[in-house]
C-alpha cells in the first residue's frame, strides 16, 4: 500500500457543504447503529434458536463413567454407571435409581469402566492394574486379569463379543466368550499422548476390526480382531487431520468419525474407501472431546468446551444423515469462573433411540438431556 500525502487544505470542507454534510454524517451514524443493533440481535436470536435439549435430570455421584443398555428384563434403556469405590448403579431415563451392588473383587479405585447389553456385561480396571469382567444381570464377577499398563481406553464392540483397552499406543483386547486375552497390539504411528490417543471398533461382515489413531498421526490404523495385524490405514490429510482425540463407528461400520483438537472439528472417514467424506461444520474446541453415535445410527454428539468471554461447555448434536448440525445444547450453572472446569463434558453417552444423552462432567456428577424428537 503506498500513502501520498495530503495537505490539511485539501481535506478541509466547502463551507456550502458543510451543514449538509454533517446532518448526512448524523444520519449515517444512526443508520449503521441501527444496522448494528438489528444483527447483533439477529446473531443473539440465531444463537439461542440453535440451543436444543432439555435437562430431564442430574445425578451427583462422583461417578467414573455412564453407559447405555438394555435391561434385559423390562427391555427398557437404563443407564449404567460406576464410581471410583466399584459401586455400580442403574438408573431409568428420568435418572431414578434402580439397582446398586459393588464389584466383588479388589481392584482398588475404578478409573475405567464399560457396559455392553449385547454382552450382558461390564469391564472395569482399577488402578492397581486388575481387570474384572461381571454379567449385568447377575451382579457378580465372572473373570479377571492383570492389565500391562496403565489403559485409559476401554470400549466394547457393538455386538459384546470384544472389549479392548488402548494406551500410549498398547492395545489389549479381550473375548467375551470365555474373557481370553488376544494377541497385544501396538499402535506403528503417532504416539504422544495416552489421553489423545483414540479407538473404536468396526464389524465387517463376520469379521470384527479395531480401528485407532495416534495424537501425532493422520492415519486411523485399522487391525483385524483377534489376531491384532494391521490391516489397512484410514489417511486424513497430512496439515489438516491430526490430534484425534476420539473416534466412533456408526452401527453398521461404514464411516469412522474423528475428533480433533483445535478448530478444524470433525472427519468423517468412508471405511470402504479410506477417504474423508464429510467434515461437519468447525467450532472452537477444548481438551477432552468425545464422540458418541446412538444405537440406531441416526444422531452423533460430540462434547465440546468453548473458551470464550463466557465460558461454555456442553455437547453439539449432528443428524448422520447428511452429516447436518440439529444444534447444541449448553450445560448452565451459577457458578464461579474458577469453578466453571467442574461443569466441563470430559464424556458422554447417547441411547439407542438417539434422544437422552447422558453427560460426565469433571465434577463427577451426570446429568441427563432429552433432544427433540426428529
Amino acid at each position: 500500500m503506498i500513502w501520498l500525502p495530503i495537505s490539511s487544505e485539501r481535506l478541509a470542507m466547502p463551507a456550502r457543504w458543510k451543514g449538509k454534510f454533517s446532518g448526512c454524517v448524523v444520519a449515517a451514524l444512526v443508520w449503521m447503529c441501527a444496522l448494528g443493533c438489528q444483527g447483533h440481535a439477529q446473531d443473539s436470536a440465531g444463537e439461542n434458536a440453535n440451543l436444543i435439549g432439555e435437562q430431564v435430570a442430574e445425578l451427583d455421584g462422583p461417578f467414573v463413567s455412564a453407559d447405555f443398555v438394555v435391561n434385559r428384563e423390562t427391555n427398557d434403556s437404563c443407564l449404567v454407571t460406576c464410581s471410583k469405590d466399584g459401586v455400580i448403579r442403574t438408573f431409568d431415563l428420568k435418572g431414578r435409581e434402580q439397582e446398586q451392588w459393588k464389584i466383588d473383587d479388589p481392584i482398588g479405585q475404578v478409573f475405567l469402566f464399560t457396559a455392553s447389553s449385547p454382552a450382558d456385561a461390564y469391564a472395569a480396571i482399577g488402578d492397581n492394574g486388575v481387570v474384572v469382567f461381571g454379567r449385568l444381570s447377575r451382579a457378580e464377577t465372572i473373570a479377571r486379569g492383570t492389565s500391562k499398563v496403565r489403559y485409559m481406553h476401554l470400549k466394547f464392540s457393538i455386538d459384546g463379543k470384544w472389549v479392548a483397552a488402548f494406551s500410549e499406543g498398547a492395545g489389549q483386547v479381550w473375548s467375551s466368550d470365555d474373557w481370553t486375552e488376544c494377541p497385544a497390539f501396538t499402535q506403528e504411528k503417532g504416539v504422544s499422548d495416552s489421553l489423545k490417543e483414540a479407538l473404536a471398533f468396526l464389524k465387517e461382515g463376520d469379521q470384527t476390526r479395531i480401528a485407532t489413531a495416534g495424537f501425532q498421526s493422520n492415519a486411523i490404523e485399522v487391525r483385524s480382531v483377534p489376531s491384532g495385524n494391521l490391516d489397512r490405514t484410514l489417511d486424513g490429510d497430512e496439515r489438516q487431520d491430526r490430534r484425534f482425540e476420539d473416534l466412533a463407528s456408526t452401527p453398521d461400520s461404514r464411516y469412522v468419525v474423528a475428533v480433533k483438537t483445535g478448530s478444524e472439528g470433525l472427519a468423517v472417514f468412508d471405511v470402504a474407501s479410506g477417504k474423508i467424506v464429510a467434515r461437519p461444520r468447525a467450532f472452537p474446541t477444548g481438551i477432552g472431546n468425545r464422540l458418541a453415535i446412538s444405537g440406531n445410527g441416526k444422531t452423533l454428539v460430540c462434547s465440546q468446551f468453548l473458551h470464550s468471554s463466557r465460558s461454555r461447555t456442553g455437547f453439539r448434536v449432528y443428524q448422520i444423515d447428511g452429516w447436518m448440525e440439529m444444534g447444541r445444547v449448553e450445560v448452565k450453572d451459577d457458578v464461579e469462573e474458577s469453578e466453571f472446569k467442574k461443569l466441563r463434558v470430559c464424556n458422554l453417552a447417547i441411547d439407542s433411540t438417539g434422544t437422552i444423552v447422558a453427560t460426565l462432567h469433571e465434577s463427577g456428577q451426570i446429568r441427563l438431556w432429552k433432544l427433540p424428537s426428529k
